[in-house]
């Protein structure tokens, strides 16, 4: 039983230790028509997604789509679907404080 005591109480040991957070940044785009792109090098730029939200990087070149990828691909093929339509979406990157790549997109909210 003590055993049994000893062990229960690593288990609950382990789950209690701080464990590192995945922050990410969501930007709302209420009609994705509005985002400027630029396609240049493999990668298709997504130019004023601080219109959306101020607290994501301006102009040129912060966030991106990669092409050489297949998950690029997918998720450029997505957003061409909710930019003709007009429709919003949901972009995700790991960080908005720095340029990166868009990590994924949808609805979350």
């Amino acid at each position: 039983m003590k055993k049994l005591v000893l062990k229960l109480g690593a288990v609950l040991g382990i789950f209690c230790l701080a464990s590192p957070a995945m922050a990410y940044s969501i930007v709302q785009v209420s009609d994705a028509s509005q985002v400027k792109i630029l396609i240049s090098d493999d990668k298709v730029f997504l130019r004023n997604l601080d219109q959306f939200d101020s607290n994501w990087l301006g102009c040129c070149y912060n966030y991106w789509f990669d092409l050489t990828t297949e998950t690029g691909k997918s998720h450029y093929a997505y957003f061409l679907l909710r930019y003709a339509s007009g429709e919003p979406i949901d972009l995700l990157v790991n960080d908005r404080t720095q340029p990166s790549v868009i990590h994924a997109m949808g609805r979350f909210m």
